[in-house]
């Protein structure tokens, strides 16, 4: 039989066609669905040698679907960002404020708070 004459399994062409929704690399995709990276590497070159306008249209489709989601998570990762900028902010106010209660306390009760540097034996 030659190559041009094989056809996939109506499963085999489900694995396929989610291999390019998924927009993962064909080796990654074939050991996350448990199939021999060579049988799956043949099973895209099926699909691709008889389908080649599909094949265009799916690749198309993933790719904008990965820039999209990319996007998404531009979004996500720059307000996470400017979340932990503001709360790192609000911590160096806070033990700032602390500093400045222990030298007040220091000053008006005339007692050392601070540890010195080195420990008496």
């Amino acid at each position: 039989m030659k190559k041009s004459d094989k056809v996939l399994t109506a499963s085999q062409l489900e694995v396929v066609s989610d291999y390019y929704r998924s927009g993962l690399s064909l080796r990654l995709y074939a050991t996350k669905k448990s199939i021999a990276q060579s049988t799956f590497d043949r099973w895209i070159r099926i699909f691709e040698s008889s389908n080649p306008q599909m094949v265009e249209v799916m690749k198309h489709q993933s790719a904008q679907a990965s820039k999209s989601a990319s996007q998404d998570d531009i979004s996500a990762l720059k307000s996470e960002i400017a979340r932990l900028q503001a709360e790192l902010k609000d911590e160096k106010l806070r033990a700032h404020a602390y500093d400045m209660m222990i030298d007040v306390a220091e000053e008006m009760f005339n007692i050392p708070i601070r540890k010195k540097a080195g420990t008496k034996q």
